[in-house]
């Protein structure tokens, strides 16, 4: 997706990358995009190298938070071993 700054007729464009909860900003250019051929060639590498990168983020994401829930779950067990050890009293006999 592409705006013109200022008016309609301008050259300066912001390009976007329009997802379904968010927008990235790819750059600030004029027309040239549209004067490759075919036209948005160089605009497409910017496009798939910038959806690559957010894919990167977003696995980077995934994993930490990941990481973060074994942990507290294995904090979870190790509270609950003690728990039980604190409770368990010495035989008599």
């Amino acid at each position: 997706m592409h705006l013109h700054l200022g008016s309609q007729s301008s050259n300066e464009l912001v390009f976007l990358l329009q997802f379904d909860d968010h927008v990235t900003f790819l750059e600030i250019n004029d027309h040239r995009h549209f004067q490759t051929d075919p036209p948005g060639t160089l605009l497409v590498r910017l496009h798939q190298a910038k959806v690559a990168a957010f894919h990167a983020e977003l696995a980077d994401q995934q994993e930490e938070i990941a990481d973060r829930l074994r942990h507290e779950a294995a904090e979870k067990r190790a509270a609950r071993v003690k728990a039980v050890k604190a409770g368990i009293k010495p035989r008599t006999s």
